[in-house]
């Protein structure tokens, strides 16, 4: 059986390492010299990131009412949300490890 997670992540770091690339954005440019499958992924890289996500990882360094990591630019203290103070240092991987248990404290 093939693992896909690694052979996704080979051509992720061949595709990288061949257009120096470590981001999409929009203002990513078309040299004459990139494949044609090339150049539809910065064509089509708006369109990708709009249908994209993004993990968190373990959740220990995030902050739960601090950073943003429910949508991007969004934090709960922004949005004038009563925090309970014995909230405030909480992490993301408490919270979500609590409610993958069940106990749950939000």
């Amino acid at each position: 059986m093939i693992n896909i997670n690694i052979n996704f992540w080979t051509w992720v770091y061949v595709i990288r390492g061949k257009y120096e690339c470590t981001n999409l954005s929009n203002d990513a440019e078309i040299r004459s010299s990139d494949s044609s499958f090339w150049k539809t992924i910065i064509r089509l890289s708006s369109h990708m990131n709009e249908a994209s996500f993004w993990t968190v990882g373990d959740g220990c360094d995030i902050e739960a009412s601090r950073h943003a990591w429910i949508k991007e630019g969004y934090c709960i203290a922004d949005d004038n949300i009563a925090v309970p103070q014995e909230l405030w240092e909480v992490k993301e991987s408490d919270l979500v490890d609590s409610m993958a248990s069940g106990i749950g404290k939000v």
